[in-house]
């Protein structure tokens, strides 16, 4: 009986052990993943300074405990990555950093009041009393070309023979965050590089037309055309001679004999430049044949709205330009 109980008894231990040492082997597995995801992410942020950057960089104070200064917080870029690089002075140390880079404030993790919570920055890293470190993080990966920059820091003061004397929490940045505790960040636009050369300038051409307001044909050989007035307001394209509508024209009553016409141009058009580039004919009947342009005596200018007799019919001739991009004929 005792011999059984015995043998119940050395099971259980061992059980237990085996237990005991798989739930072991489990932290320890864990722990290793932990170290592993953090070294992977010290690799892909880390990096010392580059050895040029665009532009220049936006350089604030380390303050350490609201009031002190610790050194430094360097925000810079290249072409291809943003740089964040904590730089301590004196006896100030690094003990741990958390940064969050950002296109707004809104983009600052908080609490409801609105203090920052830096274990939730998007980099963070622990450090043994280092004096730099430098966060690098690709241009492709962050969103616009302006980024608010929130860096806090736990720094360390060292005496004469290396031990530490004082902690402190410590905030890069020169402007004041907005929140119950003191926080501070800062903000860096992304410097443009010497060695991209701007794009060649496009050389503008000007096409000249001729164009009339939409309406029946004169001559069905002819681009001419005159549009019918019934009283009332009407708006119809004002078509150049390739088809292309180079804006409006509308026909309106003003008191009992008149007609106001507005001519409106689309984007890129206007007047060409001839003298009175605006020519209209009234007519009591529906015109036939090929117009006598220059024979037009309703109205010839240059003004956008003209007030005419009132007529059944008006041809609306207008000499038109459209800027456009030259033709490279090598």
């Amino acid at each position: 009986m005792k011999s059984n109980i015995f043998k119940v008894q050395l099971w259980a231990m061992v059980l237990i052990a085996a237990v005991a040492f798989t739930a072991c082997d489990d932290s320890v597995s864990s722990i290793s993943d932990a170290q592993m995801k953090s070294s992977t992410m010290s690799a892909l942020a880390q990096s010392s300074a580059p050895a040029e950057i665009c532009g220049e960089a936006t350089v604030t104070t380390l303050w350490a405990g609201q009031h002190h200064d610790a050194g430094t917080l360097s925000v810079s870029n290249d072409g291809e990555y943003l740089y964040v690089t904590y730089a301590t002075t004196g006896d100030w140390r690094l003990k741990k950093t958390h940064m969050n880079v950002s296109s707004s404030l809104d983009g600052v993790p908080t609490n409801r009041p609105g203090i920052p919570i830096p274990g939730q920055f998007e980099y963070s890293e622990s450090h043994d009393n280092i004096t730099s470190y430098t966060y690098k993080i690709s241009l492709n990966d962050l969103d616009g070309d302006s980024f608010v920059i929130a860096a806090h820091a736990e720094v360390v003061k060292l005496n004469n023979n290396g031990a530490v004397v004082r902690e402190e929490t410590a905030w890069g940045g020169n402007t004041p965050g907005d929140s119950p505790r003191w926080w501070y960040y800062s903000v860096h636009e992304v410097q443009e590089c010497n060695g991209t050369p701007p794009p060649p300038p496009v050389e503008v051409c000007e096409s000249t037309d001729t164009s009339w307001g939409a309406g029946e044909a004169f001559d069905p050989n002819n681009n001419a055309r005159y549009t019918a007035y019934n009283g009332e307001e009407n708006t119809v394209d004002l078509v150049s001679s390739n088809e292309r509508v180079a804006g409006t024209v509308t026909y309106s009553p003003y008191g009992m004999d008149q007609v106001k016409i507005e001519i409106k141009f689309n984007e890129g058009w206007r007047f060409g430049e001839v003298d009175n580039p605006v020519r209209i004919q009234g007519y009591e009947y529906a015109p036939e044949g090929v117009p006598a342009i220059n024979e037009f005596s309703t109205y010839t200018g240059d003004d956008m709205i003209v007030y005419v007799p009132l007529y059944n019919f008006y041809a609306v001739h207008v000499e038109v330009l459209r800027e456009i991009t030259c033709q490279n004929n090598d």
